[in-house]
């Protein structure tokens, strides 16, 4: 699985700040921070996550670094490989249940004033229906934040519950926004709005 943030080259360039709650089909340059997960099964360096490591099915509160579970939950879908097709490929699979919390977080520097940047992920739904929670599973629901370093909120994006669909269903979430003048450097944020009740896995 791949989280990117990336700029755009080209046609796409605006001169204040703007969010919106789709990709654009622009071009792309190179990604800025490519997240891939790696190789190997190993915890996220310090202070990426609020989410606990276990080397195995993750519990409420936990995540995993894999690329091959299944029988999670009892009745959660088989995860093999990520978004590429790569059945070797890493994912980040996270138990959110009753635990909101940072997915994952990172920086961007080197950033230009008034250049269109995207913020994106691949995101599925690993729980199954009528299975989980006896039909009643609380949907995942993610916030992408991007901050200035003092904290000041830039731009944000809500996915929206991100449906059960009973197998591995990769769909890329995220936004574009328009760096302002003056700023140079981001916090990236992938935060899980975790509404109270069983489910939310992803």
């Amino acid at each position: 699985a791949t989280l990117r943030f990336c700029v755009f080259t080209g046609l796409l360039s605006f001169h204040s700040l703007f969010a919106c709650g789709q990709l654009c089909t622009g071009t792309k340059g190179d990604p800025i921070v490519n997240v891939t997960f790696g190789v190997g099964h190993a915890p996220l360096p310090p202070n990426t996550t609020s989410y606990e490591y276990t080397g195995g099915c993750p519990a409420k509160g936990q995540y995993t670094i894999n690329n091959f579970l299944f029988g999670c939950s009892g009745n959660w879908v088989q995860m093999t490989g990520d978004h590429t097709l790569n059945y070797n490929g890493n994912y980040m699979m996270v138990n959110a249940e009753n635990t909101s919390g940072i997915v994952h977080m990172d920086t961007a520097s080197g950033l230009c004033a008034n250049i269109t940047y995207e913020y994106a992920a691949f995101i599925t739904n690993v729980m199954q229906s009528p299975l989980t929670c006896n039909g009643h599973a609380v949907l995942p629901n993610l916030t992408f934040r991007i901050e200035k370093f003092d904290g000041t909120l830039l731009a944000s994006y809500n996915t929206g519950d991100i449906p059960i669909t009973n197998v591995k269903a990769w769909k890329q979430y995220g936004f574009t926004f328009t760096n302002p003048a003056g700023n140079d450097a981001v916090i990236l944020k992938l935060v899980a709005n975790a509404a109270t009740g069983c489910g939310n896995g992803f």
